[in-house]
């Protein structure tokens, strides 16, 4: 009896066909997904009550209070990131650059919450 499928001889020129269509076809989709979102216009801070909201193309550096600390988010080149944080864990600095509208930075122990907003957001398929 049989265990499992195998084959002699290795990849035949329909696999390679199949694989190479496979490859075309994710990197399709991740530039289309790249390129899709429009960029931002602005930045929206949030830190519990207190509100702002800054222009991207206008290069600042903003420090927000709140309960953990200070929270310094850095607005260059058409990108916002944070910088430093006194949050423990620091996920909020490991997220990276933004600058896509509908793109977000939290920071859950220090109540932060950075935007970017635009004219249009990308949406999820759930919210469409």
């Amino acid at each position: 009896m049989k265990k499992g499928f195998t084959r002699k001889g290795g990849l035949k020129a329909g696999d390679f066909l199949l694989l190479a269509l496979g490859a075309a076809l994710v990197v399709f989709l991740f530039a289309r997904y790249l390129y899709s979102a429009p960029a931002g216009k602005w930045v929206e801070l949030s830190a519990g009550s207190a509100k702002a909201r800054y222009e991207l193309g206008v290069d600042r550096r903003v420090i927000l209070s709140g309960p953990a600390g200070n929270t310094t988010v850095v607005i260059k080149n058409g990108e916002v990131w944070v910088e430093d944080s006194e949050c423990r864990d620091k996920v909020c600095v490991k997220m990276g650059k933004k600058r896509r509208a509908g793109e977000q930075i939290v920071c859950l122990p220090n109540r932060v919450v950075i935007e970017v907003a635009g004219d249009q957001a990308e949406f999820d398929a759930i919210s469409r």
